[in-house]
């Protein structure tokens, strides 16, 4: 039987037993089902069979709710709504989507990185673009002035 402590027991020299043919769980199935508990527990008290973790859509964390039901809420942000409003696409408010929903979700969400990628470089543009201008300003004002005293040092010797 595996316990947690298996792997760091090295003295021990206990057989290594593979997993049956009909195992179907994975390393990315562990690490998205949150615990180790939750798919090696007690299987009638997590309502599924133990070695195969449920599959979940994956969807950040912050913008879930768990609701009162099994299924999670799906909370989007207001430029998600407005995006989605745009396209004429309504999304259902709870988990698990469809993958025309996913697709959908995925694409909306690109949409806000791009453009929110795309204010930031306008913005690095016009900070770079106004320092080059207070430079040249500043340039020319020293400019001016050596010019000036080029002029009066060039009166004095003649």
């Amino acid at each position: 039987m595996w316990h947690p402590g298996f792997f760091l027991e090295e003295s021990q020299d206990l057989p290594v037993v593979s997993p049956p043919a009909s195992c179907t769980l994975t390393v990315k199935d562990l690490l998205l089902s949150g615990s180790s508990d939750a798919v090696w527990g007690d299987p009638a008290a997590q309502g599924h069979h133990p070695l195969v973790a449920p599959q979940q859509p994956q969807v950040p964390g912050s913008l879930l709710r768990q609701s009162q039901g099994q299924f999670q809420e799906l909370v989007l942000t207001e430029d998600e709504k407005k995006l989605l409003a745009k396209e004429g696409v309504s999304l259902p408010t709870q988990l698990p989507l469809t993958k025309y929903e996913e697709r959908v979700l995925k694409k909306i969400r690109r949409k806000i990185r791009n453009k929110q990628s795309a204010q930031e470089s306008r913005k690095k543009k016009k900070e770079y673009i106004d320092g080059l201008e207070s430079r040249m300003s500043a340039c020319t004002a020293q400019n001016q002035e050596l010019q000036r005293k080029v002029l009066h040092l060039e009166k004095q010797n003649s």
